[in-house]
């Protein structure tokens, strides 16, 4: 019984040994089965990450390929753009470089930021010189209404100022046609204002002559009626003084008085004979003179009147000088009317130098005084009919002496200088007149 029961007990231990080993066996297979699905799943998982990365990384080269050719192109765009830009810059500086007129830019606070060839010209200042200084400095406008409210104006309203204005660059005189606008990047605030200037002093003396000879003949067409008007009783008045004086003791108190109006009467005569001489300036004549002759002949008239007035005279004049197309009566009392002018401006005495020279096809004739000088608010007017700051004379003078020498081609020309200016006071007129034709400097 044990022994049948011994036996079946190993037969039984034998099978579930068995079983132990089976399900051993099976459990491997599974976990092999596992393990090879999991190595599949992972060789698949890794190569869809490798495919993705492959594609991801072809389209990128392929975009990085793209986009470096677009940059290459925009650069090639941006080199041409700019290329343009700088030609239209080089265009739009030279442009302004080469511009006749005064162009700059200016600050708020009226400081130069810029200035074209043409500006630094006009005063006389290198570039470094002009940039960041006031342009104040360098140009001197006339009236309250400088430059300094008008740009403040600008800077607040952003409007475009046109206007004329009288300024002084230097020692000299200048008329200026100004245009002040805005200037304004990308249409926002005023950062500068733009200021381009043209002269037109020129033009301005072109309008005042044009005035002038327009006021002249007006003046002249009165004078003329003036002067018929008054010329009969004048020439009444002294035939019956002088009539009077033949039947008058020249010792009695009645000669003197009739001496009297005799001598104002013949000042009169003399008033209406220079207005009719300011009336009927001669048409212009074909007519040559020596020029030095009609000089000799004044100064030995005036001599006297020279050495009473202690005026010492010098004389400055070519050896070989030409004739003119002039008429020498008609010099003569050019060149008094000045000599005289010159002489009463020295009271108490002077130096008076007469120049005679020859440049090209005009002859200049200078006469320079050492008296009190032109103050320059009347420089404008000393050829106006009628104005004379002697106090004494007609002030026809020097109106009758501009349009003679004017009718004969040539010009008067006028320098002078103040002490008030604190200069030197001294005043020059100098007579231009053209050279007789066929007259060349080796014919001379």
């Amino acid at each position: 019984m044990k022994k049948h029961f011994k036996c079946f007990a190993r037969k039984r231990g034998l099978r579930l040994m068995t079983v132990v080993i089976m399900v051993l066996l099976v459990g491997a297979v599974i976990h092999t089965v596992y393990v090879s699905q999991s190595m599949i799943q992972g060789a698949f998982v890794a190569a869809v990450v490798i495919a993705l990365v492959a594609f991801f990384t072809a389209n990128e080269r392929a975009w990085l390929r793209t986009l470096q050719y677009e940059v290459k192109e925009k650069t090639k765009d941006l080199e041409h753009y700019a290329r343009k830009l700088r030609r239209s810059e080089e265009r739009y500086r030279s442009l302004v470089e080469s511009a006749d007129d005064l162009i700059y830019t200016i600050g708020k606070d009226c400081n130069v930021l810029s200035a074209n060839q043409y500006g630094r010209k006009l005063v006389g200042q290198r570039s470094e010189d002009v940039i960041g200084k006031n342009i104040s400095n360098f140009i001197e406008y006339e009236g309250d209404n400088g430059v300094h409210s008008i740009v403040a104006r600008i800077f607040e309203t952003s409007e475009t100022i046109l206007r004329e204005e009288k300024v002084k660059i230097g020692d000299k005189g200048y008329w200026l046609d100004t245009k002040y606008r805005p200037v304004r990047p990308d249409q926002g605030e005023v950062n500068a204002v733009l200021v381009i200037s043209r002269d037109i002093t020129e033009q301005k003396r072109m309008e005042e002559q044009f005035f002038h000879t327009a006021k002249l003949a007006s003046m002249g067409s009165l004078s003329a009626g003036v002067a018929h008007e008054m010329n009969n009783p004048i020439a009444i008045i002294l035939g019956f003084t002088e009539l009077l004086l033949e039947r008058t003791p020249e010792n009695s108190k009645e000669y003197e008085i009739l001496k009297t109006i005799e001598r104002q009467g013949n000042n009169c005569k003399r008033i209406v004979e220079n207005l009719l001489a300011f009336a009927r300036i001669p048409k212009k004549t074909t007519t040559v003179t020596d020029v030095v002759d009609d000089l000799q002949n004044v100064v030995n008239v005036v001599m006297n009147t020279l050495l009473t007035k202690k005026v010492d005279l010098k004389t400055d004049i070519e050896e070989t000088f030409p004739t003119v197309r002039a008429d020498g009566r008609q010099l003569e009392q050019v060149f008094l009317n000045i000599i005289n002018n010159a002489v009463a401006a020295m009271d108490g005495g002077g130096i008076l130098t007469i120049s005679a020279h020859r440049s090209g096809d005009m002859v200049s004739i200078s006469f320079s005084d050492t008296g009190r000088g032109i103050s320059p608010e009347n420089m404008d007017r000393i050829f106006e009919p009628f104005f004379t700051t002697k106090g004494e004379g007609t002030g026809l003078g020097l109106s009758v002496s501009y349009d003679i020498v004017k009718k004969f081609g040539g010009d008067i020309l006028v320098k002078s200088q103040t002490r008030e200016e604190g200069k030197e006071a001294r005043t020059t007129f100098t007579v231009l007149l053209p050279v007789a034709d066929g007259q060349d400097r080796e014919s001379v």
